[in-house]
C-alpha cells in the first residue's frame, strides 16, 4: 500500500482511516535493502482490517523474515476511495514495510481465504503495475503465487496466477523460496517447471482444461507426463513450529483486534459440510505449556488486552481444562486479561469446560447446532441431539452470560421445510431457558457445497429459494420475539459458483472487474448487477454450477489432493443420503478417510491426565464434574455442582440492528464481540497521574480512539498497575483531553491515568517511552490529587501554529480576521460560528501562523483546521498544524511535578 513518502497530508486526510496505509506498526519488520536478495510481497486480496486479523499470514511473515536473506513485506487491498486517488494521482500500490511498487518485488504471494476475493486481486495487481494474465507476464515481472484453502481448487482464478502453493505454508514456503533463489537468472518459463516438480505446488499452466461439445467441463490434461497429480504438504506436527512471539499490532481496529494463538490444527469431527476440517486434517495439537510460553511473549510485545485460543474447534482440543487453567492462573487474575475462543460444537461445551470458561467469558457464548433436526443433523453428520442444544445453552444462561448466539444453516441436502421449523422450535426451547435480560439471536447462512467434501456433489438452492426460507424463517422468529441475522443471498450465490467452478470463469472475473466489481465480500461493497452482465458477456450461464454433480463427473479440482481420496466423499456422500453417521477417530475409531500415513503424519494429541501432571495442576476443580458426569448424573445435577460468579445481568443493551443481514467482517468473525464481561471488578484508582505527550509525524494521522488503544496498550506492556472500572464491564481509567483533530500535530496532549496503587511519576514516564512509537512520547508526568476536576471540564487555551506546506502565507490574511466566521450545518440548518467567540492573539510570524483557540468546559470549540481554513481562506489540508501549548484557565496545583 502506500503513505506519506507517496502522498501529502492533504491526500491522507481525505480518506477513510488514513492510519492503516502508513505502517510502522509494532511487530513489523524494515531490513537494509542491501543486506537482502529475495523481496516477497505477502499481498492479501481484503481490506486491512480483515487482513490484520489473519493469524495464519502473521505467520508466513515472520517465517519468511527470519531469513536473513529475505525480506517479506505487506500490502492489502486499498478502499474505494484510497483506489481513486491512486489512479487519478498515477501512483502504484506499494507495500507498506519500504512503499516499493508490488511490480518490483521478486515474488507476490495472494492468501486466498475465500472466493469472494477475485476482484481484490486483479484490483491489487492492476494498481501494483503487474499484468493481470499469467501469459502477459514477462521476465522482470514477479512471480504471481498464491496459497490458503482456495488454492486447494483454483480454477476460476488460474489464468492470473504462475502457481499456487497447496497445504500447510510452513512446510512447503521454505523450500519454494530456496528453490526460487537458486533458479535466478533462468527464464520464467524453466522456472515453473522447476518449481512444479516441488510436491504442493501446482503451476496451472502445465495443465490445459477440456470441453465437451456442448460446453460442460470434462477434465484436465496434464501438459507433462510426470507431473499429474499436486499432493498437499504437511506439517507433522506443531510442536516447535514457527508460530509468531512477535505479532504486529494493527494501526487501526482489526476484525479480530485480539492476540490469536493457535492451539492446534486440524479436525476429525467429519461435519459433512466442513471444508476446513478435510483439508487441515489429522488433528494436530500445539502442547499447553508451549502455548503459555507463545502468550506470555506475545502478550508482554502487544499489550493486547484479550487472547483468542484459535483452532477449529478449540473445545476439542485434549488438554483444554489445563490449558485454561494454567492461562488464568497466570495471565488473567486482577481483570488482566480477557480468554475466548471460536464459535464451538455444542456437545464440546461440557459443564467441566464451562466451569473453567467462566471467569474469563464475554457477554455473549456463540454455538453452532448447523441443523434444526436430528434427522438434519444426521445428514451433516453433526452429532448434536436437541437434549444437548438445551442443556449446554441452560447451563450458559444459569452460569451468567447474558446472550446465546446459535448459528445454523439453510439449503443442507434433504432440507424440507419441516427442517426449518426445527430451527425456529429449538430457538423457542432455548429462549424459554433464558431469564430477564438474557437474549438469544439465531444467525443463518446458506450452504455452499465446498470442494473436497463429501457434499461437493450437492446442489446449492438458488437465490431465490434461498429468500423464501430466509423469509420463513423471519416470519416465524419474529413471532417468538427472537432475534434473526442471515447472510446475503447474492453472495453465497456467487461464493458457491466460484466453489465449484472452472477456469471458464477467469474470463468472467476479469470482465467483472473491468465493470468496477470490488470487494465482493462486503455486502455493501458486492455489485450483483456487474457480476451478472459479465456472466451473460462471457456467455457463461453461473446457475450450471449450482447443480447436483453426478458422483462419476470429473471435478476442476481433482488434479489436487488433500490426502483424502475422492472414492471416500462418495462414500460420504452416499451415506448422508441414507441418513447414516460416521464415528471420528477422536472419540471413536478411524475412519480411514486417508488423511494419515501412520508414520509422519497423524493426529497428535496431549492427554488431559499426562497435562495435569506435567503442569502440576494438583486436585483440579474439574475432577468431581467429569466423575459424576460419567457416572450418570444428569444435567441438573452438574449444573449444582458449578458456582455461577454473578447473577444474569439485568440490563439488556439493544444495538438496533438485530433482524438483519450480516456482513463479511461479521461473517469472518467466529467469537461474539459484545463488551467484556468477567468477574466483576474490585479494582480500585489510588493514585492519579496528568500525562503530557506529543503526537508528531505520522501520529497525527491516528485518530483518537486509535491513539487511546495505542496508549492502553503500551501501560500493559509496561507492566503498570492500569486501575478499571467496577462492574461487569470493567474498562482502563483513562481520562482524555477534547480529542485533537486528525492531521493536527501536538506538543501537549493530556491524558489522566488512575492506578491501583502508588507508582513514582519518573519511573511512568521511563516505562512508557520505552513502549511507545516515535513521535508518541511523554514529556511531562504531573501527580494531582485524587478528587481533582476531571481533565474533561477544565477549560482551555491552546496555542497552534499552521505552515504552509507549498505557499507563503500573506499579511493580508490577519486583516479583519475577528470578523469572519467557521460555517457550521446540522439537519439541513447552517450556523456561523464567529471566530472571535474562541479565537484570540492571531499573528504572522516569518510566515507562520500563529493564533490561542479556547476550549470550553462544556467541551465547545472550534477545530484547528477549520480555523486556518477561515482565516486564510485557503484548503487546511495544505498546511502543518501544530499545538505548542496549553493552558488551563482554571487548573488544578499539582502536589509533585517531573
Amino acid at each position: 500500500m502506500t503513505c506519506s513518502r507517496t502522498l501529502d497530508t492533504a491526500d491522507l486526510l481525505s480518506i477513510q482511516k488514513p492510519a492503516q496505509y502508513l505502517g510502522g506498526e509494532r511487530g513489523s519488520v524494515v531490513k537494509n535493502e542491501q543486506e537482502v536478495s529475495l523481496r516477497i510481497c505477502l499481498a492479501f486480496p481484503d481490506t486491512y482490517e480483515v487482513g490484520m486479523s489473519h493469524t495464519g499470514y502473521q505467520i508466513l511473515y515472520h517465517l519468511i523474515n527470519k531469513e536473513e536473506r529475505y525480506w517479506a513485506e505487506r500490502a492489502y487491498s486499498p478502499l474505494p476511495d484510497m483506489e481513486e486517488l491512486l489512479r487519478r494521482k498515477g501512483i502504484p500500490l506499494t507495500s507498506l514495510e519500504s512503499k516499493r511498487p508490488l511490480s518490483k518485488f521478486d515474488i507476490v504471494g495472494f492468501s486466498l481465504q475465500y472466493e469472494l476475493c477475485m476482484s481484490g486481486i486483479l484490483q491489487m495487481l492492476d494498481l501494483g503495475g503487474i499484468p493481470l494474465m499469467q501469459n502477459e507476464r514477462g521476465e522482470h515481472d514477479p512471480l504471481i503465487i498464491g496459497g490458503g484453502p482456495v488454492a486447494y481448487h483454483p480454477e476460476p482464478f488460474a489464468d492470473f496466477f504462475d502457481c499456487f502453493l497447496v497445504g500447510d505454508g510452513e512446510e512447503l514456503v521454505p523450500e519454494f523460496l530456496e528453490s526460487f533463489s537458486k533458479l535466478r537468472g533462468t527464464c520464467r518459463e524453466e522456472k515453473l517447471r522447476e518449481l512444479a516438480k516441488i510436491q504442493g505446488v501446482y503451476v496451472p499452466s502445465l495443465f490445459a482444461p477440456n470441453y465437451s461439445e456442448t460446453g460442460a467441463f470434462s477434465g484436465l490434461t496434464p501438459l507433462l507426463e510426470d507431473y499429474t497429480e499436486v499432493k498437499r504438504r504437511v506439517i507433522a506436527s506443531l510442536e516447535e513450529s514457527p508460530f509468531p512471539k512477535t505479532p504486529i499490532v494493527p494501526n487501526i481496529k482489526a476484525v479480530h483486534d485480539r492476540l490469536a494463538v493457535e492451539v492446534m490444527r486440524g479436525c476429525v469431527r467429519g461435519c459433512r459440510f466442513c471444508q476446513a476440517g478435510y483439508l487441515y486434517r489429522p488433528q494436530r495439537e500445539r502442547a499447553p505449556e508451549e502455548i503459555r510460553d507463545i502468550v506470555r511473549n506475545s502478550l508482554q510485545e502487544t499489550g493486547f488486552e484479550e487472547l483468542s485460543l484459535l483452532s477449529l474447534s478449540t473445545a476439542d482440543y485434549c488438554s483444554i481444562l489445563p490449558l485454561l487453567s494454567i492461562l488464568k492462573e497466570e495471565f488473567a487474575e486482577k481483570d488482566k486479561l480477557a480468554i475466548s475462543f471460536p464459535s464451538t460444537r455444542v456437545d464440546a461445551l461440557t459443564p467441566e469446560l464451562l466451569q473453567e470458561v467462566q471467569p474469563v467469558r464475554r457477554t455473549g457464548f456463540t454455538m453452532a447446532p448447523e441443523a434444526g433436526t436430528q434427522r438434519l443433523r444426521d445428514v451433516i453428520n453433526k452429532g448434536v441431539t436437541d437434549q444437548q442444544i438445551l442443556d449446554t445453552c441452560k447451563n450458559v444462561f444459569t452460569l451468567g452470560w447474558s446472550s446465546v448466539k446459535l448459528y445454523f444453516m439453510i439449503g443442507l441436502p434433504t432440507e424440507t421445510d419441516e427442517d426449518l421449523m426445527g430451527i425456529v422450535d429449538i430457538a423457542s426451547r432455548v429462549k424459554a431457558t433464558a431469564g430477564r435480560g438474557q437474549q438469544v439471536t439465531i444467525s443463518i447462512s446458506t450452504h455452499v457445497p465446498k470442494p473436497h467434501t463429501p457434499f461437493q456433489f450437492a446442489e446449492q438452492i438458488t437465490e431465490g429459494e434461498t429468500i423464501r426460507r430466509q423469509q420463513l424463517l423471519f416470519r416465524e422468529l419474529r413471532k417468538r420475539k427472537i432475534f434473526y441475522r442471515y447472510h446475503d443471498a447474492k453472495a453465497s450465490f456467487l461464493e458457491g459458483v466460484f466453489a465449484r467452478g472452472d477456469r471458464k470463469l477467469g474470463q468472467v472475473i476479469l470482465h467483472a472487474y473491468q465493470l468496477g466489481t470490488r470487494q465482493d465480500g462486503w455486502m455493501e461493497e458486492l455489485q450483483y448487477d456487474q457480476w451478472m452482465e459479465a456472466f451473460d458477456t462471457c456467455g457463461v450461464e453461473p446457475h450450471h454450477y449450482l447443480h447436483e454433480i453426478p458422483t462419476n463427473a470429473p471435478l476442476p479440482w481433482d488434479h489436487i489432493s488433500c490426502d483424502i481420496p475422492k472414492r471416500w466423499f462418495v462414500k460420504e456422500w452416499k451415506r448422508a443420503e441414507s441418513f447414516r453417521t460416521t464415528p471420528d477417530c477422536l472419540t471413536a475409531t478411524c475412519s480411514t478417510c486417508g488423511a494419515c500415513d501412520y508414520d509422519g503424519v497423524r493426529n497428535v494429541l496431549f492427554d488431559r491426565n499426562r497435562s495435569e501432571g506435567r503442569l502440576a495442576i494438583v486436585s483440579p476443580p474439574w475432577t468431581p464434574i467429569i466423575s459424576a458426569r460419567k457416572g450418570g448424573a444428569t444435567n441438573e445435577e452438574l449444573i449444582q455442582l458449578l458456582q455461577p460468579v454473578h447473577a444474569p445481568e439485568r440490563e439488556n443493551k439493544r444495538s438496533g440492528k438485530r433482524n438483519t443481514t450480516y456482513h463479511l467482517r461479521e461473517y469472518l468473525k467466529t467469537e461474539d464481540d459484545g463488551e467484556r464481561s468477567k468477574t466483576p471488578s474490585t479494582s480500585s484508582a489510588a493514585f492519579r497521574l496528568r500525562l503530557t505527550y506529543t503526537k508528531l509525524g505520522d501520529n497525527r494521522f491516528h485518530g483518537h480512539l486509535e491513539l487511546a488503544t495505542m496508549l492502553f496498550r503500551a501501560t500493559r506492556r509496561a507492566n503498570l498497575p492500569v486501575s478499571f472500572s467496577q462492574g461487569f464491564t470493567p474498562r482502563p481509567r483513562f481520562a482524555f483531553g477534547s480529542p485533537l483533530q486528525l492531521g493536527v500535530e501536538s506538543l501537549c496532549e493530556q491524558v489522566d491515568l488512575y492506578f491501583s496503587e502508588v507508582v513514582l511519576p519518573h519511573s511512568v514516564r521511563t516505562c512508557l517511552n520505552e513502549e511507545l512509537q516515535e513521535g508518541l512520547q511523554i514529556v511531562e508526568v504531573r501527580e494531582l490529587p485524587f478528587h481533582s476536576p476531571p481533565i474533561q471540564a477544565i477549560p482551555t487555551i491552546a496555542e497552534f501554529c499552521a505552515s504552509a506546506l507549498d505557499s507563503c502565507i500573506h499579511e493580508s490574511v490577519l486583516d479583519d480576521w475577528s470578523s469572519k466566521s467557521v460555517e457550521r450545518r446540522r439537519k439541513n440548518k447552517s450556523t456561523a460560528v464567529p471566530l472571535s467567540d474562541f479565537v484570540s492573539k492571531v499573528s504572522l510570524e516569518r510566515g507562520t501562523l500563529r493564533f490561542r483557540l479556547q476550549s470550553r468546559s462544556d467541551g465547545t470549540s472550534l477545530k484547528p483546521l477549520e480555523v486556518v481554513s477561515s482565516i486564510t481562506g485557503e484548503d487546511p489540508f495544505q498546511f502543518l498544524v501544530r499545538k505548542n501549548s496549553i493552558e488551563p484557565i482554571c487548573f488544578p496545583q499539582p502536589t509533585s511535578k517531573l
